[in-house]
């Protein structure tokens, strides 16, 4: 769980706030169900709130329109999911990116939020792949070396031409 935004009413320097916002990024897996993470945080909350103030605890909601026109609205959460490490899909994807980079490639957990949970959801099996250095991902200090970029691309096309002959 990171704590990504902290934003105050009123939004003045010179001004005790009547209401402080804390957002928070939490990474959950599929075993870690929404309502738990609710609790957990809520009980963690009331532990530390002052005397005289309240708590509201909430998950945001998002707004979705397809091409069609069709609305929903619905929590602003990603589905955590798991590919096996014996799928298919993975053993094709190892050996194509192992074939590609002439080098070991490992399975891991891939820790940040994607659509991928919805892909899953579905039915369908996903694998992420990139290069570079997760930690700092979504950081400030976010980079990736053209060398790293250069295997990303050959990385992706040979997952392309590999997944393509299986699904």
């Amino acid at each position: 769980v990171s704590p990504t935004r902290l934003t105050t009413a009123p939004p003045s320097v010179n001004v005790i706030p009547s209401e402080a916002r804390l957002t928070l990024d939490w990474r959950n897996v599929p075993s870690h169900a929404a309502a738990a993470i609710l609790e957990q945080t809520r009980a963690l909350a009331e532990s530390v709130l002052s005397e005289g103030y309240a708590l509201d605890l909430k998950v945001p909601t998002r707004s979705l329109r397809t091409y069609t026109g069709l609305e929903e609205t619905t929590a602003a959460m990603r589905r955590p999911f798991l590919t096996e490490k014996d799928h298919a899909v993975v053993k094709a994807a190892l050996r194509a990116l192992r074939k590609s980079a002439g080098a070991h490639v490992r399975t891991s957990m891939w820790r940040f939020a994607t659509d991928g949970g919805d892909a899953h959801e579905a039915g369908i099996a996903v694998v992420g792949y990139g290069e570079g250095d997760e930690s700092l991902a979504h950081t400030s200090a976010e980079r990736v070396s053209v060398d790293d970029f250069a295997r990303g691309v050959a990385g992706n096309a040979a997952l392309a031409v590999a997944l393509a002959e299986i699904l």
